[in-house]
């Protein structure tokens, strides 16, 4: 299982919104909960912004 900061890293350098969406849905499969997960789009919406 990768850890929090392993799907940090590959959503920031993942360009495609698509991919980023299925390694949250990844994260969420792996078991990381809500807080980790809103973590995580933080991310993403840095990206977006």
């Amino acid at each position: 299982m990768k850890t929090l900061e392993d799907y940090k890293a590959a959503l920031l350098n993942q360009p495609s919104p698509h991919l980023r969406e299925k390694l949250l849905g990844q994260a969420e499969a792996d078991g990381y909960d809500a807080w980790a997960l809103a973590e995580m789009a933080g991310v993403c919406a840095e990206l977006w912004a």
